[in-house]
């Protein structure tokens, strides 16, 4: 036999008569730099809606001048403002239009890189098959054949002893005959799937091709002006540049039905490709996957799913609910690993043992409190959101009191100092009654950041980290949300450190959030107002008890901003008690805590039943009024703020 001298991977796939021969590369393109030159029209959108702004302040301040030429001033201004915005309007549908196109790619790109993987394996595996042949048999049993991928040699021929002397014939026996004739059946499988992954090559030519064929459509439907400076792309005799148009020859957004009929049951390789895409995109993608597919998918990688920002809310309770076994018995091996070990058995003497304690305890809360999943049908239902066991120690968990998909009113409970894991129970009992079995609605308890014990209590680094945190996360329900057509009326309510990091998480940016509450406050940055919270001034609100001597403690001496402070320009609103004009009696807040330890206990916290905390915090969700916290008068007041 001549043996065959090996290609290089990758380019022997294409060359003529290889198993790929004359095919195009569909996934060709860089989408990273398509989805670059797509953010980039968003500066030239930005400027001209500039323009058309300044253009009709213009013909605002045109109106207001008594003049002979004012009629014509101001047509001429509202004629440019209407086409420098559709000229803004042009350039946001080309950044929309790269930004999809470069997913589109990307998805494309990423099932032939998976194709051709493919496909080089098959291509050892049938060059491995040649060597076992060839070991077997010695190159006078085959003769002149030369190896070729895709030509299976043939048979030997059976085995019998000379006639005179008794030698066998071409030196092989039996087991050889029988090996060759196993890799001849291993080879023939090579060729079967190498046949297969042409034809789904073929199938990636095709997507790409329609792609091509949408994007040309898309982009020749934008609104265009001449005037407005802005190129016509699309049909032939259009200005459109030569190099835009090799790049931008796509516009093809991915569906549900569209993505599950891509990967089928390659479960992998569609969550790969969520696992690579912007939230909004896996969010609509999500939306439109069957249930048994969302279900493939959670079942495949629990822990994709469950992390996976654009995921169903439901979807990511039951991945995570899937996870908590494991975790809890890698939690307990850890556990019995440190406390078999030789040396300090005090939590003092070793800071590990006491992650791997607190670890265990808590997925063992976990475990116990939604292992079954009977917890989604509790009333009112709880589903486990979030849950991130990266770091040592307790994990980061988010947990919605009721349906956070379908919720019309939601709302983020923020604790403050000591909480985790282990106060779930304490705080579940506070979130259901914020909520108050309104069944449009849901509370998140979010316990997503590492909590400050009371020597860090006075520095700002935790309430950052977890603003960050808390900021995705609104912002990944309001996109979830959008999906399904529900605009929720959004709260955040922050107790003690929590309110800190509150204020900090508004402030990044705008997050469509109605209203805000901070209670118990350990202080606002100084570099903070009301007003730059991002939401409505009126519906910021602001209390602490006038015997909660902490949250001015903590105001003191970490330098922050009291918010109760007229200047910082929230609304302050009652929960030293009152007795309303019907004749209820609100019970006061003593201390700074938002919860007890058991229902009894939480009684008189921010959180407990029947104090004017709640009461009002309740009316704020629901976007009404509230009692004046400014009165001195702790008991008789009880009319209501306008």
């Amino acid at each position: 036999m001549r043996r065959a001298t090996r290609a290089a991977t990758g380019d022997e796939l294409f060359t003529e008569g290889g198993p790929l021969g004359g095919l195009s590369d569909p996934g060709r393109g860089d989408f990273a730099t398509i989805l670059q030159s797509g953010e980039g029209f968003a500066a030239q959108a930005q400027t001209y809606r500039a323009m058309a702004e300044n253009i009709r302040g213009a013909g605002a301040l045109f109106d207001a001048n008594v003049s002979r030429v004012t009629v014509a001033l101001s047509g001429t201004a509202s004629l440019l403002h209407e086409r420098l915005g559709t000229a803004a309007a042009t350039f946001d549908g080309y950044r929309a239009t790269y930004i999809a196109y470069a997913v589109s790619v990307e998805a494309i790109s990423s099932e032939c890189s998976r194709l051709r993987a493919r496909a080089a394996a098959e291509l050892a595996d049938i060059r491995s098959h040649a060597r076992t042949i060839s070991r077997a048999l010695g190159s006078e049993a085959l003769g002149d054949w030369t190896f070729r991928w895709d030509v299976v040699p043939d048979a030997p021929a059976a085995v019998s002893p000379g006639e005179s002397s008794g030698t066998l014939i071409i030196g092989t026996d039996a087991a050889d005959v029988a090996t060759v004739e196993r890799a001849r059946m291993a080879w023939r499988e090579c060729l079967t799937q190498l046949a297969t992954i042409r034809q789904l090559w073929m199938a990636q030519i095709d997507a790409r091709a329609r792609a091509d064929e949408t994007a040309v459509q898309g982009l020749d439907d934008l609104p265009i002006f001449d005037a407005a400076g802005v190129p016509r792309t699309g049909h032939p005799g259009s200005r459109l540049d030569a190099d835009t148009s090799d790049i931008l020859r796509a516009w093809a957004t991915l569906d549900g039905s569209a993505f599950e009929d891509a990967y089928g049951t390659d479960a992998d390789g569609a969550l790969a490709a969520l696992g690579r895409m912007p939230v909004a995109q896996v969010a609509g993608i999500w939306a439109g996957l069957s249930p048994a597919f969302r279900k493939r998918l959670a079942d495949r990688d629990p822990e994709r799913v469950g992390t996976l920002a654009g995921a169903s809310p439901l979807d990511r309770d039951y991945a995570n609910v899937k996870r908590l076994q494991r975790l809890y018995d890698a939690a307990a091996t850890r556990y019995r690993e440190l406390a078999g070990r030789d040396g300090p058995r005090s939590y003092d003497g070793d800071p590990g043992m006491a992650d791997a304690a607190a670890r265990l305890s808590a997925f063992g809360l976990l475990l116990k409190r939604y292992g079954t999943g009977s917890a989604r049908h509790d009333d009112p239902p709880e589903y486990l959101v979030t849950l991130d066991n990266a770091m040592p120690g307790r994990p980061r968990v988010a947990v919605s009191i009721g349906d956070l998909s379908n919720a019309t009113n939601v709302s983020y409970l923020v604790p403050g100092m000591n909480s985790s894991v282990a106060e779930l129970p304490d705080y579940a009992r506070a979130a259901a009654r914020i909520r108050s079995k309104d069944e449009d609605s849901a509370v998140v308890l979010w316990l997503n950041f590492d909590s400050p014990g009371p020597a860090e209590v006075p520095r700002n680094d935790r309430a950052r980290e977890g603003a960050s945190r808390l900021a995705a996360d609104i912002a990944e329900t309001s996109i979830v949300t959008s999906t399904k057509g529900v605009s929720p009326r959004t709260s955040v309510i922050g107790h003690s450190y929590g309110s800190t990091l509150v204020a900090l998480a508004l402030a990044t940016r705008p997050l469509a959030v109605d209203s805000v509450v901070l209670v118990g406050s350990a202080g606002i940055p100084d570099h903070l107002a009301a007003s730059d919270l991002n939401v409505p001034a009126e519906q910021v609100f602001v209390s602490q008890a006038q015997t909660d001597v902490l949250a001015r403690f903590g105001q003191k001496v970490s330098g922050r901003v009291d918010p109760e402070n007229e200047a910082w320009g929230a609304r302050v609103f009652g929960v030293d008690g009152a007795t309303l004009t019907d004749g209820t009696r609100l019970e006061p807040v003593v201390g700074h805590n938002a919860v007890g330890g058991s229902e009894t206990d939480d009684r008189r916290k921010y959180f407990g039943a029947d104090t004017e905390s709640l009461h009002n915090i309740r009316r704020i969700l629901r976007g009404e009024t509230v009692t004046d916290g400014r009165r001195t008068d702790l008991h008789l007041h009880g009319e209501y703020l306008r």
